[in-house]
């Protein structure tokens, strides 16, 4: 019963708000949040310590991991200060133009990039690992369509994930959608070699909507897991499917 209604209060939700999948809406909500209170984060569905930190603290220190959506979240601070090699990816400038207040402008614009999750400005197999919490949830609810038009947008963002990240690489993805609706899509990824996949619970939201978030973890599949420049000092985990 949970799950169904987690998925009716995100179906709910992604009503309210119009243009999720335009970049103004985005600049125009950072921009907002920016005259509320300068130089402050502002983060999504979960914080770092409900799911991501503990899984994230298991990739070797250097690795390069791709922030998607990633706003004017506080997790690129939090994965910096545990030694890993942060950059940015977000469709609102307004988002990329915070990391330069905040870094730098230099340091920032190697770093932070607008660019559509579909669509991504690096190689292949450039990064460890990717961490996602609710971009692929706004690109699913984006737009017109039903729901083979989500699955459509969904799985682009998907494949090109699976194209920047390197052999072994993890994706990390917390979404409001239960494993009942979310789950079918990423094994569709899995039966064609391109992922493994496993989830599990998070509890408590960020303030934006109460409700229960999930967390996907999926495993680039194919090749051997690549080494940051430092060397290796340990290696990502995978959780037990549940």
């Amino acid at each position: 019963a949970r799950p169904a209604a987690a998925w009716a209060r995100a179906r709910a939700f992604s009503g309210a708000p119009p243009g999720l999948h335009r970049a103004e809406y985005w600049d125009a909500f950072y921009a907002r949040k920016a005259a509320e209170g300068p130089g402050e984060p502002f983060d999504w569905y979960v914080p770092w310590a409900a799911a991501l930190g503990a899984r994230l603290e298991r990739l070797p220190r250097g690795a390069l991991v791709l922030d998607v959506g990633c706003g004017t979240s506080a997790a690129g601070d939090r994965m910096r200060a545990i030694g890993l090699d942060v950059h940015g990816v977000d469709f609102s400038l307004e988002a990329v133009r915070y990391w330069r207040r905040r870094l730098g402008a230099f340091r920032a614009r190697r770093r932070y990039v607008s660019a559509d999750v579909r669509a991504l400005p690096f190689p292949d197999g450039r990064f460890h690992a990717a961490l996602d919490k609710g971009c692929l949830d706004a690109v699913a609810r984006g737009g017109p369509g039903g729901s083979q038009e989500e699955r459509a947008r969904v799985g682009a963002a998907l494949a090109e994930l699976h194209r920047v990240l390197a052999p072994g690489g993890l994706l990390l993805s917390v979404s409001s959608d239960p494993p009942d609706q979310r789950l079918d899509l990423l094994r569709e990824g899995a039966a064609r070699g391109e992922w493994r996949t496993a989830w599990g619970v998070c509890e408590g939201g960020s303030g934006v909507h109460d409700t229960e978030y999930f967390v996907y973890e999926l495993r680039r599949v194919g090749g051997e897991r690549p080494e940051p420049e430092d060397g290796p000092q340990g290696a990502p985990h995978d959780a037990p499917a549940r």
